[in-house]
């Protein structure tokens, strides 16, 4: 339900600021815009005000405690703020008409200081049944703080000294009312199925409008609707015995309405067809087809859509799927294809019909009728046919497809379950493949998978063992050849890590020895490699990447960029005109020209800039080409765009 809102605001003739708001649910309260102060009930300063603007006195409601008096509305701290909401929020039921105010029961409750808790009880929920039947009636199956506006301004609301035993007892009545409501809906017959009309209750009506909105597919269960939009109270408002009824009533409504706009789109539809295609013999005799069958109306379609003007119609997306039109159209195109030729109309009205027409009593007439069926049944045999094989192959090409993969299936489970050598050759695994049946199938029996794929899967199998050992070598590699603070370490000599690697029980137990050909087995016929050109590969590989991550740096450090172009740059006007310094160039105080600073930046105080990132020290095994791949980046430096400004040190 939409939260609850001011509808209308009145000011009070002779206030200081106040107002009486009417909110979108029927209630009222009064709020001072100035002290943003809200109260449901007519504060004393105001009360005579309030009397006469109405033209009326106004009950006096005896109270016990102040906040028996009033309950503000705290989130309606401006009044003049349309999209404020009230707090606390009126009972969740369809809004009535509203009214200035509330009614109260027909008989007042006399009220009494001393009354104990159970009397208190015993009243507090008199005054709620009170008003069953009412505008104000109680939601039980609403919160508290919804409901409370209905009954705060009654003399028995103070009959319970506490809010907390207020909110206490009205939980129990909600619970006693609600199995009063089942108990009433049980002994009651059923309502009769059908749409709710004018003498339905509102509330059959208010849940016909929520499923009317929401529910736009027949096959929306009444379990979903009730997971969706159980919460709302148009909803819960309506037994579930009657909501079921409600709700299987506007399915077979909308379902009706689903077929009626069908049969209207597809009437539409075949009245796009005549206006925008010639007549169905026409394109019968275009296509040489006396009486397509369905794959010679779906050439006919597939030429069909092409005329201009067809497919930009809203008729023809009105049938919204592409298969219906497809049977529509054959319907259309096979239109007349079954009746007989129209007897020809004589020249002149005294030249007699066609001399080859039957007479009347001539036996030729049921013969074209008998041939025209048989040959009717004949072109409908070889439909079927037609259409039988069709099905046929397309399930046989399913089964072939399903075959295929449950063999593959079945040949990759057998190598990772046979093959776990690295080093096997596929003329020394057949053998041993051949002895599980998962290999071929029962004799007799055509194997789907030929040699050269099996030869494939396998290749790929010891593909993925190979790997997974030079994975196990490269972290071995890793362990052995970094520091004593597990550092990583370029310069490390091979022949000591390898030695320590042939010495790790790792090495001996994982099957590396096998894969390196040390374990004595003699040559591999698949795969052959030792373990220095291991070691080589992955060595070269980590050294490679040391580079990159060095280049990587020079490129990010803004020291080297900055001196490294004002250096090309003053190489390259070296080179041309040995430029002197001159008036607009850019000089210190004492004369000293911007490039003569970059010619003293030599690449030892570069590389005195570099030397913290970590990136540079991992190449110090090789000072030499460090340096020369410095002063190589510093060639490829394109001299500065701009003019440069003066040095400042």
């Amino acid at each position: 339900m939409d939260a609850e809102r001011p509808r209308e605001k009145v000011p009070i003739p002779g206030t200081d600021g106040w107002l009486r708001v009417t909110t979108t649910h029927g209630n009222v309260f009064y709020a001072q815009k100035k002290t943003k102060r809200s109260e449901w009930t007519v504060p004393e300063e105001i009360r005579a005000q309030v009397e006469a603007m109405d033209g009326r006195p106004l009950k006096r409601a005896r109270t016990a405690s102040p906040e028996a008096e009033t309950r503000r509305a705290e989130d309606v701290h401006d009044a003049e703020d349309s999209e404020a909401e009230l707090v606390p929020e009126p009972a969740a039921e369809p809004a009535a008409e509203p009214a200035a105010e509330p009614a109260a029961p027909a008989a007042p409750i006399p009220m009494a200081p001393e009354l104990s808790f159970d009397e208190g009880r015993a009243l507090f929920l008199t005054m709620l049944s009170s008003l069953n039947g009412t505008a104000h009636e109680i939601n039980p199956m609403a919160p508290w703080d919804r409901e409370l506006p209905k009954f705060v301004h009654l003399p028995a609301y103070s009959a319970l000294r506490s809010t907390r035993d207020r909110e206490d007892v009205f939980n129990e009545w909600c619970k006693l009312r609600l199995r009063e409501k089942r108990e009433q809906a049980r002994t009651q017959p059923p309502a009769p199925r059908g749409t709710p009309g004018a003498g339905a209750p509102d509330a059959a009506r208010a849940l016909r409008s929520l499923f009317k909105k929401h529910v736009v597919s027949t096959r929306t269960t009444f379990a979903d609707a009730q997971r969706k939009w159980g919460a709302d109270p148009r909803f819960a408002a309506v037994p579930e015995s009657e909501a079921r009824a409600v709700f299987d009533a506007w399915l077979a409504e909308l379902a009706e309405i689903k077929r009626t706009l069908a049969r209207k789109a597809d009437d539409a539809f075949g009245a796009l067809l005549s206006e925008k295609l010639p007549p169905p013999a026409a394109l019968r005799a275009e296509h040489q087809a006396a009486r397509p069958d369905a794959a010679q109306a779906a050439a006919i379609w597939a030429s069909a859509k092409k005329t201009p003007g067809l497919v930009d119609d809203k008729r023809y997306d009105a049938v919204g799927s592409a298969t219906r039109r497809a049977e529509l159209f054959a319907q259309w195109v096979r239109r007349g294809a079954d009746e007989p030729p129209a007897a020809k109309e004589p020249a002149a009205a005294n030249e007699p019909a066609a001399a080859n027409e039957p007479a009347a009593g001539d036996e030729s007439a049921p013969d074209a009728r008998a041939e025209r069926r048989a040959r009717a049944l004949q072109q409908r045999a070889a439909q079927v046919r037609r259409d039988q094989a069709r099905l046929h192959d397309r399930n046989r090409a399913a089964r072939t497809d399903v075959v295929a993969e449950q063999r593959e299936q079945e040949f990759r489970q057998l190598l990772l379950d046979t093959v776990r050598d690295a080093c096997l050759a596929w003329d020394d695994a057949v053998p041993v493949l051949r002895r599980d049946a998962r290999y071929a199938p029962a004799s007799g029996a055509r194997d789907v998978l030929s040699d050269a794929t099996k030869r494939a899967f396998f290749d790929e199998h010891i593909g993925h063992l190979q790997a997974k050992r030079r994975e196990q070598l490269a972290r071995l590699f890793a362990k052995h050849a970094a520091d004593a603070r597990g550092r990583e370490q370029l310069a490390v000599d091979a022949d000591t890590v390898l030695a320590h690697v042939r010495q790790d029980d790792a090495f001996a137990h994982a099957g590396l020895q096998r894969f390196v050909g040390e374990d004595g087995g003699g040559a591999h016929r698949a795969y052959a490699t030792t373990l220095e050109r291991e070691f080589a590969s992955w060595d070269a590989e980590r050294q490679a990447r040391a580079r990159a991550e060095f280049a990587e740096m020079l490129r990010e450090n803004a020291f080297v960029d900055f001196w490294g172009r004002l250096r090309q740059q003053k190489a390259e006007h070296a080179a041309h005109d040995d430029v002197a310094v001159g008036e607009d160039d850019d000089v210190d105080p004492e004369g000293v020209s911007v490039y003569d600073l970059a010619s003293q930046v030599d690449l030892a105080e570069m590389e005195a800039v570099l030397r913290p990132d970590a990136r540079y020290e991992r190449l110090a095994h090789v000072p030499e080409e460090r340096t020369a791949l410095l002063a190589a980046h510093l060639r490829t430096l394109p001299a500065p765009r701009a003019t440069i400004h003066q040095a400042r040190t």
